[in-house]
């Protein structure tokens, strides 16, 4: 138990903590002036805390001096200011190898590299690296048809942009490469570009050495280039100016609500495979809805080949995913074996040629040439190039936050958002489209045990065997095995619809709505503009929350200094004389009538409507004053006759404003006058520097001292005791001094009026 010592300050545990003596004094010195007995008062502090180990409560007396703001800022505020740029230029000028710390940053392969243990990291990097390449080799040539081109595009994507992470990203397992909802959103920025051109028209201007379908598939494969040189050129722009915080709006609902929702898109954009039928793709709101209907009306003309060995291919893959994922068993590279029978089946049972089954026929070998991708649809493209880019980085940055963690390494975002967009910028020019993480084949590369991007390495050097060699042999594979793994590679997405179930459960009606409307909006009005409605929902969600926030009254736990929500804890009482109001909110322009309306009704104070009192006349005033020969101390004279009132001071707990704009703090001032016209004073508890800043450059105190503000609750209340005590003694005083100069005057003038009195008789009788 602290006990107090003879000089100023305390003695905790046999130490001596001095204190200096502040302007305004503890607890007891505030409650002497009160007139209530000190030594039979708690301690400023006592706080009973149970020991860990016996259980037997521990008391804690502390005691200080109270502060105003200003007080406290004029005896512990530093005057020294922040010297980091003076540092950040010093730095600039000494270091005389900025160009060779540049690279170094640029390309993190110069840090790990060096440091590469072979021993220990090759075995898994090899591993990870084989089953990775031969996983991606089938699904980046089933990706590609989401984007609308032919299969050995999406192997050209698994291949360049790999080249440059490998050399510039700071993950050790992120797997670069294609992904189902960027090329989807990719397909759906070309169509909106292309939609208008006749390919028909085109071929016969060509005088037919030209099909419709290649002429398609030329302005298809440029769109698609340009697109991704524009996604690049923004995450490159975004990663030097370090904007990687703008995707912090893309909250954990919109992104599953809008990853779950751009499943839907792909799915319908599958069927057509599955079921062998030639259906034109629509754009616009309801889309997919006009797809759906569409396929359902062609059914009668669908492929029946297609339709046995999609109902096959889908039951070997669904089974045996979930047999894996059941008994957690390392991944096996199920999609490989089905494409190899399917191309076995295809190529010696000639499916083509008997059925009609559609194939992905030629597939050309070797490495594109690079060519410039045309730049003239840039304009038309960077809505949707804007949003694919934020896109692909949040699915990127949080799949490598996600296994850096796991593993104790860092991400750097602002690297990443580099590398991602030289990555596509770079595979712009070799006939790709946009590219980006994939989170099944990254968690492959962990869970086999890949230590670093070698583990890539040796994933596009099987590549590009496929592209230099073998790819003649994946020409007879039916496009309706691709889809099918293209949808069983959604699965995972589709689970994501139990979040209802769950933010259902948990009550979170704020991210269920937000999931929902996410959802339903890219499934309905397409993918770009129903993320753009999401995140529109979810900053309106937080304006709602916070026009309306809640409001309490606050007391003090009995022996503590301690405040909280009156009727929500025991022994936590309202404090005589004081009103204690808390926002749990900052204040703003959304919410300021609403502050002002709930602090009148909670404090059940209405200074309009006290102040709307008026006396009948001056008579009547001096009548009611002389009639209250007995006064009342806690009586406030406002010159309207005499509001009895208990409460003589408002704190505004100021705890929870995060920041004021110029509507919120004029509604502290126009508080602080409404409430001194009946004579109660309004002060500003637990002011954080943010919100002490913001106040003084709005010229909140150039009318009013600082000393309405405290850095505490406690402070505010122990030194308006006292200030009231004070003022109590001096309106005494004061009206004290009133009535005997009152009374003396009227005595004097009744001896005057007796005086003419006597003089008007004498002069009578003369």
């Amino acid at each position: 138990m602290n006990e107090l010592s003879s000089e100023t300050g305390y003695v905790e545990n046999n130490k001596s903590v001095n204190i200096e003596e502040c302007e305004v004094c503890t607890e007891s010195a505030s409650a002497a002036i009160d007139g209530e007995d000190v030594d039979n008062r708690p301690n400023v502090a006592d706080n009973t805390l149970a020991d860990d180990k016996t259980g037997i409560p521990a008391t804690i007396n502390l005691q200080r001096y109270a502060f105003t703001t200003l007080s406290f800022e004029e005896k512990y505020k530093t005057t020294t200011k922040s010297q980091h740029h003076k540092t950040w230029l010093k730095n600039v000028r000494i270091n005389k190898n900025v160009l060779l710390n540049l690279i170094w940053q640029l390309f993190p392969i110069l840090k790990w590299l060096p440091q590469y243990k072979l021993k220990d990291y090759i075995l898994g990097d090899i591993l990870g690296g084989l089953t990775v390449g031969i996983f991606c080799v089938p699904q980046s040539m089933a990706f590609s048809l989401n984007a609308n081109l032919p299969p050995v595009y999406g192997l050209y994507v698994a291949f360049f942009p790999v080249i440059v992470y490998i050399l510039m990203g700071t993950s050790h397992h992120l797997s670069v490469g294609t992904f189902a909802i960027i090329s989807i959103m990719a397909a759906n920025a070309v169509e909106k570009i292309l939609v208008d051109v006749d390919f028909d028209a085109l071929s016969i201007d060509t005088g037919g050495s030209q099909s419709p379908d290649d002429l398609r598939q030329m302005e298809w494969l440029k769109v698609h280039t340009t697109l991704c040189l524009l996604v690049g050129i923004i995450q490159v722009v975004m990663g030097i100016f370090r904007l990687g915080f703008i995707t912090m709006y893309l909250s954990r609902p919109i992104l599953r609500g809008f990853t779950t929702g751009a499943s839907f898109h792909i799915l319908a954009s599958q069927f057509k495979y599955l079921f062998g039928l030639e259906v034109t793709a629509k754009q616009g709101p309801f889309a997919m809805i006009y797809m759906y209907i569409d396929i359902l009306s062609r059914l009668r003309d669908c492929n029946p080949a297609a339709v046995v060995i999609s109902v096959i291919s889908l039951l070997v893959l669904v089974v045996a995913k979930e047999l894996m994922q059941k008994y957690k068993k390392k991944s096996i590279p199920i999609e490989l074996f089905v494409v190899s029978g399917s191309i076995l089946g295809s190529y010696f049972l000639k499916w083509n040629d008997k059925y009609g089954l559609p194939i992905i026929g030629d597939v050309p070998t070797g490495i594109p040439k690079p060519t410039v991708p045309p730049i003239e649809h840039f304009p038309s493209l960077l809505k949707d190039a804007f949003v694919i880019a934020l896109v692909s980085y949040v699915m990127n940055i949080s799949q490598a936050m996600i296994i850096a963690s796991k593993n104790n390494y860092r991400i750097d975002s602002s690297q990443e958002f580099i590398a991602y967009g030289c990555g596509n910028a770079f595979a712009s020019f070799f006939s790709c489209f946009t590219s980006c993480g994939a989170l099944a084949r990254t968690l492959i590369f962990d869970n086999v045990g890949a230590k670093s991007q070698i583990a890539s390495l040796v994933q596009i050097i099987i590549v590009l065997v496929v592209l230099l060699s073998l790819g003649p042999l994946f020409e007879p594979l039916p496009k309706c095995v691709l889809a099918c793994i293209v949808i069983t590679a959604l699965t995972g997405m589709f689970r994501q619809l139990a979040d209802i179930k769950v933010h259902w459960k948990t009550r979170n009606w704020c991210d269920l709505s937000i999931w929902l409307v996410t959802w339903l909006s890219v499934s309905l009005l397409g993918v770009a503009v129903g993320l753009l409605v999401g995140v529109g929902f979810s900053f309106l969600s937080v304006v709602v929350r916070t026009q309306r926030p809640q409001c309490v009254m606050l007391g003090e736990v009995v022996d503590t200094e301690i405040y909280k929500e009156v009727g929500l804890y025991d022994k936590c009482y309202p404090l005589p004389g004081f009103k204690i109001f808390q926002m749990k909110a900052s204040l703003y322009f959304a919410n300021a009538e609403y502050f002002k309306d709930t602090l009148v009704q909670m404090t059940e104070i209405n200074p309009d409507e006290l102040s709307m009192q008026k006396q009948d006349d001056t008579n009547n005033k001096v009548t009611k004053r002389k009639s209250h020969k007995s006064h009342d101390p806690e009586a406030v004279d406002l010159g309207l006759g005499f509001l009895r009132t208990r409460t003589h001071t408002l704190v505004i707990d100021c705890g929870y404003f995060s920041f004021l704009d110029s509507v919120g703090v004029g509604t502290l001032a126009d508080v602080i006058n409404m409430y001194s016209r009946i004579g109660i004073t309004v002060v500003l508890a637990d002011c954080k520097e943010t919100i002490l800043n913001i106040l003084e450059r709005q010229g909140f105190f150039r009318n009013r001292s600082k000393c309405c503000c405290f850095p505490s609750i406690h402070d505010a209340v122990l030194i308006r005791k006292k200030q009231h005590a004070q003022d109590k003694l001096d309106n005494f005083r004061q009206l004290c001094n009133t009535e005997i100069h009152e009374d003396t005057g009227n005595d004097s003038t009744a001896e005057e009026d007796g005086r003419a009195a006597n003089e008007q008789q004498l002069h009578d009788s003369n």
